[in-house]
């Protein structure tokens, strides 16, 4: 069987290409972001996904029958890896997730998988710097690679150019507040660290990532 049309969407329908679309592309973006973290020290190593208590107390548990005592699906692999880093240093994982919470957003899900990692002696400068390399990194081979899918999609990837070509916009709290009252008549600013709105207006408004600090 000759699998080499399988490797472009022309053998695909049209209802059959977004899905054929968004796999390709999950595929691409956990093979870019975990090649960046290898090349960056990072070890990988697996975390367990039933554990006897929540490592963030923000989210809610599935609670599941473990011979007879409570247990929960893991919420992150978070609590692991801060143990782990004392002797492994760098470390990372990928591994699914659950968390019970009743919501219809884009942005909460019950089931997913998640790229999590840990670094030591590092400051949130720091922090910044390697995020936005490594989101720098991942678009610059993907924009000629991952073209067709996208189209696909019908998504707007100028925003994706930016945020490739573009250093991303470091903001003081106080300069954000100021923004999204002055400029934009955002009320209650205060509360944009959990208020997607604000969040979004900010973004819109530079076009491209912004870091609040402070």
């Amino acid at each position: 069987m000759d699998l080499s049309s399988y490797s472009t969407s022309a053998t695909c329908t049209s209802g059959q290409k977004l899905p054929w679309a968004i796999l390709r592309i999950r595929d691409e973006v956990f093979h870019r972001f975990t090649e960046f973290l290898r090349n960056e020290g990072y070890l990988r190593t697996d975390t367990p996904i039933l554990q006897p208590i929540h490592c963030e107390d923000s989210t809610q548990l599935f609670e599941t029958d473990y011979f007879g005592d409570p247990m929960y699906l893991s919420q992150s692999g978070q609590l692991y890896l801060e143990a782990l880093l004392h002797g492994l240093g760098k470390c990372m994982i990928s591994a699914p997730f659950f968390r019970a919470e009743q919501s219809k957003t884009r942005k909460h899900l019950c089931e997913f998988w998640m790229l999590d990692w840990e670094t030591p002696f590092a400051d949130q400068s720091a922090a910044r710097i390697w995020l936005e390399g490594m989101i720098s990194m991942f678009w610059l081979p993907y924009w000629s690679i991952g073209r067709q899918e996208l189209e696909i999609l019908k998504r707007d990837v100028t925003a994706l150019q930016r945020a490739r070509d573009t250093r991303f916009v470091r903001l003081e709290l106080r300069d954000a507040i100021t923004i999204l009252t002055s400029t934009m008549g955002c009320r209650s600013p205060l509360t944009m660290t959990s208020a997607p709105r604000q969040k979004k207006t900010l973004g819109d408004h530079f076009g491209i990532p912004v870091f609040v600090k402070n």
